[in-house]
C-alpha cells in the first residue's frame, strides 16, 4: 500500500510538475510587457545621450536614445537629437526617416527641416537641400547652407536676385532683410 501510495505522489508531483512550468512560461509570452517604468524626461535623456557621446559611446548613446523615443513618441527634442546621433554614425537612411516621422506630426518645425536639408545636401540631393532650408527660414542659420548649394547648383546669381528682390519690396520686413544680410 505504501508503494501505490508513493508511487501516486510520484505521479501527481511529476503532472503538476510540467503544468508550472508550462503556466510559467505561458505567463511570459502572452503578456509580453513594454518598459512603461521610464519616466518622461526629455533633457535627462538628451543629457544622457550627451555623456555617452562624449565619453566615446555614440553607440549606447544611439541606443539609449532609441529607447527613449520609443518610450515617448511626440518628444521632439530627443526624436531630432537621435537623427542628429544617426547622421554622425553615416546612417543617412535612418537619419532621414527620423527627421521625416518629426516633420508628420510638427511639420513647421524649422530645425528638423533646417536638418533634413543637411542630409540631402550631404547625398547630394541639392534640390531637396534647397527645398528643405528653404522650409527652415526665417529662424535658422540655413542661408549660408543655401548659398552653397546655389553655387553647387550654379544658379547663384538667380539666387542672390531673389534675395535682393524680396528685401527690396519689403524693406520693413525683418526677415527678408536678414537673409539679405547673412547672404
Amino acid at each position: 500500500m505504501r508503494r501505490a501510495a508513493r508511487a501516486l505522489c510520484i505521479a501527481i508531483m511529476l503532472m503538476a510538475g510540467p503544468t508550472v512550468t508550462i503556466t510559467v512560461a505561458q505567463t511570459v509570452e502572452v503578456n509580453p510587457q513594454a518598459d512603461t517604468s521610464m519616466p518622461s524626461d526629455p533633457r535627462g535623456a538628451m543629457q544622457a545621450a550627451r555623456e555617452r557621446v562624449a565619453s566615446g559611446n555614440l553607440g549606447g548613446a544611439v541606443t539609449g536614445l532609441q529607447s527613449y523615443v520609443e518610450s515617448h513618441p511626440g518628444e521632439i527634442g530627443p526624436e531630432r537629437l537621435l537623427g542628429d546621433l544617426y547622421y554622425r554614425k553615416g546612417e543617412l537612411a535612418r537619419a532621414e526617416a527620423t527627421y521625416r516621422h518629426i516633420l508628420a506630426y510638427a511639420p513647421l518645425d524649422k530645425e528638423t527641416h533646417s536638418r533634413l536639408g543637411s542630409v540631402y545636401a550631404t547625398e547630394n540631393r541639392v534640390d531637396d537641400a534647397i527645398a528643405e532650408f528653404n522650409r527652415s527660414l526665417p529662424g535658422t542659420d540655413s542661408v549660408p547652407d543655401l548659398v552653397r548649394l546655389h553655387m553647387r547648383k550654379g544658379d547663384l546669381k538667380t539666387y542672390k536676385r531673389t534675395v535682393q528682390e524680396r528685401a527690396d519690396s519689403n524693406p520693413s520686413d525683418a526677415e527678408a532683410q536678414s537673409e539679405l544680410g547673412q547672404f
